[in-house]
């Protein structure tokens, strides 16, 4: 074999080498993210320990508050509830056990639940979690104040 020769087979098998390593490294995904709807969260820029913004309750995108036992998420930061008795709650996402932003409102339980560990908190955010101690911290509230349709919520 002649230089000329080697020279062009060896060319051929790094392009092929290149070639089936960029096509094999690229996979079609099972299961791709959705893209996130902007219509379905409250766009409010907020810190945890800073809390004040008003929620406008005639906006779609706040229609679970119209129901007892609904609530929404702000910013993944907050969750604003309307307990079963009709009054309004805002407490933080962030679960006192592992930290984790797992804090939603139970309408069964009629109070903040975490869907990471089962922990459970009164209303008032002292934990209620018994069986395995989970949320004993308990969790920060914030308060909230209606006028008219507009719900503030506030530290």
């Amino acid at each position: 074999m002649d230089r000329k020769e080697f020279i062009t087979k060896l060319g051929a098998g790094a392009t092929l080498a290149l070639v089936s390593t960029c096509v094999c490294g690229c996979v079609k995904m099972d299961d791709p993210a959705a893209p996130i709807d902007e219509s379905r969260v409250n766009l409010i820029s907020i810190d945890e320990n800073n809390v004040d913004f008003t929620l406008d309750l005639t906006k779609p995108v706040n229609n679970p508050l119209q129901t007892s036992g609904g609530f929404v998420i702000v910013d993944n930061k907050c969750v604003v509830a309307r307990t079963n008795a009709g009054t309004y709650v805002a407490a933080t996402r962030t679960c006192s056990d592992q930290y984790l932003k797992g804090i939603v409102w139970s309408k069964s339980l009629n109070q903040w639940h975490c869907i990471e560990h089962d922990a459970t908190f009164a209303e008032n955010g002292s934990g209620t979690t018994v069986f395995n101690n989970l949320g004993n911290k308990g969790i920060r509230v914030y308060n909230t104040q209606l006028n008219g349709n507009l719900l503030r919520v506030y530290a």
